[in-house]
């Protein structure tokens, strides 16, 4: 439960009336009138701004944390009429009548008001009836306020504001006004409107403080800053083999990771055929440009992947968007430790990490990751009506390269690795696919296909090359054979022996190949092309192997090496043993 720390900033408004001594009545009497005569200068003056259906007036103070206390102030001038604002679905509000008085009101959906359904939010419709001023006219105002907990997202120095949806009946008037903290700073160029038909720049009044007028009755404010400190404070929390490192107020939220990965790393551990090690996670503040583009990320440098980073902006999410996003980053974890490098096979690093997150989350009931793969399905659709189904581009896709649009790359690689899954039975197809290829190395499409292929217990090329994969079928195809042979026969002779047994089990599945035992083949050729593919990390490891032996050897012949005496054990005349080792 959040305490609404502006507890003492923002109330409720009451009214007194207290006795006043007769001596002084006259004196009363006179400021009465003249506050009288004033006021009703003051309120045709503001009915004059007022427009006939009303303006409504947005209130944010974000505190040091990012949260915030919003207050909608709506005005209309209007003897009787209606009106309707956006309100939280899913958090306490509340609303107080300052004049006139609310005849009729219903909560309803925003698809049925502005055809878009923000998930988040429900529709206030009321009618309403103004309180008379005579001659003045009529005046309506009522105020609306809630708590808006991740207004901003903060590790120091940087912070990103966005505001809470803004909706409202489109013949009124709009404005905004947002307060942080002293010692926080708006930054020049980051401060902005997104409405429904256009993105414009608020013009800053002072370094903690905009004000601005609404040009569309929907929309969003999105402000970048920066914080007084200029160092975050940083916690470690750690679970199994996971560290989380983040600033106190995204602990919970860093619990809640911690827990998701305990969870679920005993089935991706079954999955993968592999187990992890000192696995460590952040949050991060995405550049202002990028707010929603990225859920997360891992840095990929010097031939080996980084620390596992999520975006902080999706705590605000459904919940399932963070923990598909952080779920995706672990299994790139995966891939990684089976022998996949993003170098080589990017497209099958992204489709499977897509793939896997949704399909575990789905698992575990989050209702984000249905409306995660809904929309990717919808994208499939947008893919399909593009590029047809010929995707040869993933082909090229690497850490530096990318041919194509980077949502349609994403889009095509969940596309391939969903699809297989959907014709050969889901992740336990691809559990098979990481326990036949456990040990591999594999950086040729071709090679992939056959692994693929044997999970399957059928050839996936024809599938794979429908999607312009161009793969040569080891699997049925005999001529295909003759592949695998060329690639032992470019092996080095100085990769023996292991060269020379490659070549012997190659030859042992042709024979097999020959007597119509396609399973033998199969087998022997996957050794083959085992053999063939690691041959230069196996003559390494033997190379060395035998250079540790030798020099262990020459060693001992030198003396250098001698067998460590037992202990001599002494038995004193007590009976008791005392241990001397010399």
């Amino acid at each position: 439960m959040w305490v609404n720390p502006f507890r003492d900033v923002v109330r409720l408004m009451v009214r007194t009336r207290e006795g006043c001594p007769r001596r002084i009545l006259g004196l009363r009497f006179s400021v009465l009138l003249m506050v009288y005569v004033v006021l009703s200068v003051w309120v045709v003056g503001v009915q004059a701004q007022i427009p006939p259906k009303g303006i409504y007036t947005y209130q944010i103070i974000v505190n040091n944390d990012g949260e915030a206390v919003v207050t909608i102030n709506y005005t209309s001038t209007l003897a009787s009429g209606s009106s309707w604002v956006f309100v939280p679905k899913f958090e306490r509000w509340e609303n107080e009548i300052l004049r006139g008085r609310i005849t009729e009101w219903n909560l309803g959906d925003t698809e049925d008001f502005v055809g878009i359904d923000y998930y988040f939010y429900s529709v206030l419709n009321f009618t309403f009836e103004g309180e008379d001023l005579g001659e003045s006219g009529s005046i309506f105002e009522m105020i609306i306020r809630f708590n808006f907990t991740t207004a901003a997202v903060i590790i120091e120095p940087e912070g990103i504001f966005y505001s809470p949806q803004i909706g409202f009946e489109e013949h009124s008037r709009g404005e905004v006004e947002i307060s942080f903290p002293q010692g926080f700073s708006i930054k020049k160029d980051e401060a902005i409107i997104i409405g429904s038909r256009e993105v414009y720049s608020i013009q800053l009044k002072k370094g903690n403080y905009v004000r601005s007028e609404l040009r569309t009755n929907l929309a969003r404010v999105q402000i970048g800053f920066e914080t007084e400190s200029k160092e975050p404070e940083i916690v470690t929390l750690t679970e199994g083999e996971f560290t989380f490192k983040t600033v106190p107020r995204y602990e919970e939220y860093a619990w809640e990771i911690l827990h998701l990965y305990g969870r679920i790393y005993g089935n991706l551990t079954a999955l993968f055929n592999v187990n992890l090690t000192d696995i460590e996670i952040e949050f991060f503040i995405p550049d202002f440009n990028l707010l929603m583009a990225i859920g997360g990320y891992i840095p990929f440098t010097g031939g080996r992947l980084g620390n596992i980073h999520i975006n902080v902006f999706f705590t605000r999410f459904a919940e399932g968007y963070v923990e598909v996003a952080a779920i995706h980053e672990l299994v790139h974890h995966f891939l990684w430790k089976a022998g996949f490098s993003p170098q080589d096979f990017l497209w099958f690093h992204e489709g499977m990490a897509q793939y896997v997150s949704i399909e575990v989350a789905m698992e575990l009931g989050y209702e984000g990751a249905e409306m995660i793969k809904q929309n990717l399905e919808n994208s499939v659709s947008d893919l399909l009506g593009i590029y047809g189904t010929n995707f040869n581009f993933l082909l090229r896709w690497t850490p530096r390269v990318h041919p194509a649009d980077v949502g349609a790359l994403y889009t095509a690689a969940y596309y391939v690795v969903s699809r297989l899954a959907e014709h050969f039975g889901g992740l336990p197809y691809y559990a098979r696919f990481f326990k036949l290829a456990s040990g591999a190395h594999i950086t040729n499409k071709n090679v992939l296909a056959y692994y693929l292929s044997l999970a399957a217990n059928e050839s996936v090329a024809p599938i794979l090359n429908g999607w312009g994969f161009n793969v040569e079928d080891f699997y049925l195809n005999p001529e295909s054979f003759t592949l695998v042979g060329k690639i032992i026969s470019n092996l080095s002779q100085v990769y023996q022996p292991y060269r020379f047994l490659a070549e012997q089990f190659y030859r042992l599945a042709l024979k097999s190949l020959w007597n119509n035992n396609l399973s033998r083949a199969n087998l022997y050729l996957m050794i083959a092309v085992l053999l063939a593919e690691s041959a230069p990390l196996l003559t390494v490891a033997t190379f060395a192997a035998a250079l540790l032996s030798a020099s262990l050897l020459i060693l001992e012949r030198k003396g250098l090496l001698k067998e460590r005496e037992p202990p001599v054990i002494e038995t004193i005349e007590d009976g008791s043993e005392y241990s001397f080792t010399f």
